[in-house]
């Protein structure tokens, strides 16, 4: 039996002090056998050890390669790895987070029950400040269609258990024939829109509740995380959402069911401005006049007015209110987990 070859693409930004524990994770997967398992580090321009590490690793180890590029952003950094890939699926890992042995066999096994499956998807830890947290289950474990999976996702689209490729796999040849790419224009999100766009080829979709990958938070660097906003951030976010919502009507009128979804689709943007306008009140540290000009900006975007026109008051209010308490109740927790850290 011919065991196919999964490539891992790990893109790291300065991240040097973590990218070893990552490829250490991966080298030692359950599936790691007759160099079936395929490493390709893309560190994206970085400026402190990344490339002393990620040599090293090269050098010891046959099936890890090391690539450097100008600093692109993660985007152009995973395609370029997708142009690198040889093998018949493809995974992607971050450069400061890791896996569990079992990360891939697991989610190969469930990519390989059915000729028609094309991708399988993971549940994850969150690490933080060292200590490993649960993520909750946001959909059952099973088998469903590419349309039930796209439909499961109006649960929580911003949520990076649908957002992120690091819970998935994914079948090379899809990729290829649909001529996918990470899009660099899309600065936050972009990897929710190569998902939506994968799952415009129909098939299967396999959900497993195995926390198999361990997203670490905290870290000061990272090519996709921000930790304290300035207004143009949220410039820069409204404008990425401006693009990924356009994916997410397309791919919901590709199935034919846009009409069906319409006032849930549109929540997106309620949950957008509702973030925003608690974030205005208790996390900014902006002056009066910013906040002033953004909260305007907000209420005069178009698509922000359309969604209060279709979303009900009612939900409006009601997302506002358990939104305030769940982010009041994570701060809470969070001071907790941070003076226990120390």
């Amino acid at each position: 039996m011919v065991v196919p070859v999964v490539t891992i693409i790990v893109p790291v930004y300065n991240a040097g002090q973590y990218l070893g524990r990552c490829i250490d994770s991966l080298l030692n997967q359950t599936y790691n056998k007759s160099d079936n398992l395929d490493i390709i580090v893309i560190d994206d321009g970085s400026s402190d050890n990344t490339q002393m590490v990620g040599e090293s690793y090269a050098k010891a180890h046959s099936n890890v390669n090391y690539y450097r590029t100008d600093h692109v952003g993660v985007s152009s950094a995973r395609n370029y790895g997708l142009d690198l890939a040889r093998g018949k699926y493809v995974m992607f890992t971050d450069g400061d987070d890791y896996a569990e042995r079992e990360y891939v066999e697991k989610m190969v096994h469930e990519l390989e029950a059915d000729d028609n499956m094309i991708m399988s998807v993971c549940s994850y830890n969150r690490i933080i400040w060292n200590r490993s947290y649960s993520v909750e289950h946001l959909i059952p474990s099973g088998i469903r269609t590419s349309r039930d999976y796209l439909v499961d996702t109006l649960k929580n689209p911003g949520h990076h258990y649908f957002g992120v490729v690091w819970n998935k796999i994914f079948r090379m040849d899809i990729i290829r024939e649909l001529g996918l790419k990470f899009k660099d224009y899309i600065t936050l999100g972009e990897d929710f829109v190569f998902g939506l766009e994968y799952l415009r080829h129909s098939g299967y979709v396999s959900v497993i509740d195995d926390k198999l990958y361990n997203y670490c938070y905290g870290h000061s660097d990272s090519l996709s995380r921000v930790l304290q906003k300035e207004i143009d951030d949220c410039r820069d976010e409204m404008n990425n959402r401006r693009h990924i919502f356009e994916e997410y009507v397309k791919s919901f009128e590709t199935e034919g069911i846009y009409n069906k979804y319409e006032k849930i689709i549109y929540r997106y943007w309620i949950v957008f401005y509702n973030r925003q306008l608690y974030s205005c009140k208790h996390d900014y540290k902006w002056n009066s006049a910013d906040i002033n000009n953004w909260m305007s900006e907000l209420e005069n975007e178009k698509l922000i007015i359309e969604a209060k026109k279709i979303v009900s008051p009612f939900y409006i209010r009601r997302h506002y209110y358990l939104f305030t308490i769940d982010q009041s109740l994570k701060k809470k927790i969070k001071k907790i987990i941070h003076l226990f850290s120390r």
